[in-house]
């Protein structure tokens, strides 16, 4: 109990005086949290003691559990929403797919769930900043089983603290002219807009007729933007090959 008081006022302390103040989104599951995620954090704060990250958490687990106490106990969560998230069937069904996903329609369904919970967890956000909407230099989305051994250089604006307005920053995409959106970062109205995916992904469906598939259906979304701009880091973001048996515990 004396070691997660002390981390709390740790964090507290951190927060008060820190000069720069991002935030940045987990959304789905966390699996893998501390192979990845709570060493790059730990080593984030080493070599950048003037930022703090206010991390919120919209998580698509039945109920609280193991993992998301000591996720929370680790990260002291500036916000956090638990709920199950159910796909409906249309998006599991949807005709205009990529090849691949004929046989792997279940990859739909995940898609969807970290949609909405990218929605939920930007919301998180919104009630959190109230109307002072400049507290956050960047709101970037993340996973916890990323296997890079740090941060994406742009949560700090490369070091120059700047974070362009109307840019869009991801890493190097799985083909040219997409979004890669295991990482995004931008400015909080750009990333709002990027929330907005979700309530718009019936009319990109339905009318648009678009390919469902992650990269191409954020491109679409996200090329609607007025005078959008993309900028592709070098940092390498892969996700660990063995996330699968980085699953929760039980609920409690």
């Amino acid at each position: 109990a004396a070691g997660i008081l002390s981390n709390y006022i740790s964090d507290f302390k951190r927060r008060l005086e820190a000069k720069h103040h991002v935030a940045m989104i987990i959304s789905g599951r966390i699996r893998c949290y501390n192979h990845h995620f709570i060493p790059k954090l730990k080593s984030f704060y080493d070599a950048n003691p003037d930022y703090y990250i206010h991390i919120f958490a919209s998580l698509n687990y039945p109920s609280i559990n193991d993992d998301i106490i000591d996720f929370n106990r680790s990260c002291c969560l500036s916000g956090i929403n638990i709920k199950p998230y159910i796909c409906d069937e249309k998006y599991i069904n949807y005709h205009n797919v990529r090849f691949e996903y004929l046989t792997q329609r279940h990859i739909l369904g995940n898609y969807m769930s970290h949609s909405y919970n990218n929605n939920i967890a930007f919301r998180l956000i919104e009630e959190y900043l109230g109307h002072d909407e400049t507290l956050f230099k960047s709101i970037t989305l993340y996973r916890t089983d990323i296997s890079s051994e740090t941060f994406p250089k742009i949560l700090t604006g490369n070091n120059t603290n700047e974070i362009e307005p109307d840019t869009l920053y991801h890493p190097q995409p799985y083909e040219p002219g997409w979004i890669q959106n295991n990482t995004v970062t931008g400015t909080f109205s750009l990333m709002k807009y990027y929330r907005d995916f979700y309530d718009h992904i019936d009319t990109y469906l339905d009318k648009d007729n678009i390919v469902f598939h992650p990269e191409i259906s954020i491109t679409h979304h996200m090329n609607k933007y007025p005078n959008i701009k993309f900028r592709i880091y070098g940092d390498r973001q892969d996700i660990d090959i063995n996330r699968h048996s980085c699953e929760p515990r039980q609920p409690l």
